[in-house]
């Protein structure tokens, strides 16, 4: 035999038809709910909150959301079972406004990773209805993610990485913006065909532009984040790069608009190449990464300063800063082009700037 103490608390606000916990009655005015249902409302979530119990030991009603505990007659002494622990948390939610906190619909949003990389069961941008909001579910409970957002008329924007989590996310989208600016070469001249983007956290892909024939380019939707600006330059005929050329500025916004950037000559790399079989593969070249980026994990590998092989196994890159530079392999063909007699450059070789006599081994791939 049990008795019976009930502790009740009033929760204010709660409406005669609003729902609790799955598969519980809804409370009716006046009636008491002890603590709320889980956390992350995920599929198969353990339920840690007071059970309902339907009627006292008087036979009154107390309802779905009546929190009680049990005291032990005399003699009764049987253990409690203990609660079930709440499975972890899979989903992230949020909604999507603007400086004035109204909802943004329409806005396309999209989810990463730690590695910046799109989950698998969520590969493409979802788009949000009216009412601004998004829902992600069966995430990785321990994994730490970013999601980004975007509208017409919007630049983007981003949160914090974070694991999934019952709060509700917010992302406020600033009024787009742009950023105009030419690019010149080492004489002055302006320089056509360039590729600038800039790079922002909160930007995917970033945006970018390609410079016309007076070198002039604007890139647009910027918002008041700074990030990195590339403009990259390559020497190409018949979709066959001989040379590439990049130059990065950090910390450029909106507020920039108008620069310029300019092509320098710089330092430069340069030596030969001697193949396995004693023959020059064309259309593969060498590229040269800063070492403190080149060892990053997830970091680029392409929007470096580059050179193909000449006839003769030679190459020279141009227009690097000081510093040391890890040397890898390099498609000189704007089609990603592989042939037969592709080889790859053998080992992992680091040189200085200005360093004009390496000698790379190139070996044919396995």
């Amino acid at each position: 035999m049990i008795r019976v103490k009930s502790r009740i608390t009033t929760v204010p606000g709660i409406g005669s038809r609003r729902s609790c916990a799955p598969g519980n009655a809804a409370p009716h005015v006046g009636e008491a709910v002890a603590q709320r249902w889980p956390a992350c409302d995920t599929p198969g979530a353990a339920y840690t909150g007071a059970m309902p119990m339907s009627r006292t030991a008087t036979g009154v009603l107390l309802g779905a959301a009546l929190a009680f505990s049990t005291v032990p007659a005399a003699g009764d002494d049987k253990p409690k079972e203990p609660a079930k622990a709440a499975s972890p948390c899979t989903r992230i939610v949020g909604v999507v406004v603007d400086r004035a906190g109204k909802a943004i619909g329409q806005s396309q949003v999209e989810i990463r990773d730690h590695r910046d990389s799109i989950p698998s069961n969520h590969p493409r941008p979802l788009v949000t209805g009216p009412d601004g909001r998004f829902t992600y579910d069966g995430l990785d409970a321990s994994e730490r993610y970013r999601v980004r957002a975007t509208a017409r008329g919007f630049a983007w924007g981003t949160t914090e990485p974070t694991t999934p989590r019952v709060e509700e996310l917010k992302i406020m989208l600033a009024p787009a913006k742009s950023l105009a600016g030419r690019v010149l070469d080492a004489e002055a001249k302006p320089l056509a065909n360039v590729e600038v983007a800039l790079r922002l956290v909160e930007a995917s892909p970033a945006p970018q532009a390609t410079t016309d024939p007076d070198g002039k380019f604007v890139i647009s939707p910027v918002g008041e984040t700074s990030g990195e600006l590339v403009a990259i330059w390559r020497e190409c005929v018949d979709h066959v790069c001989n040379r590439k050329v990049v130059v990065r500025r950090p910390a450029v916004s909106a507020k920039d608009d108008g620069l310029t950037v300019a092509f320098t000559k710089g330092l430069v790399i340069a030596g030969t190449s001697v193949a396995a079989d004693g023959k020059w593969v064309r259309r593969i070249g060498v590229q040269a990464i800063p070492i403190a980026r080149a060892t990053l994990k997830g970091a680029s590998t392409d929007d470096w300063c580059a050179a193909r092989f000449a006839d003769d196994g030679s190459f020279r890159i141009e227009g690097l800063e000081k510093g040391r530079y890890r040397l890898v392999q390099w498609s000189g063909d704007a089609n990603s082009w592989s042939g037969p007699a592709a080889a790859e450059v053998k080992g992992t070789v680091e040189v200085e700037a200005g360093t004009t006599d390496v000698v790379l081994k190139l070996v044919q791939p396995r």
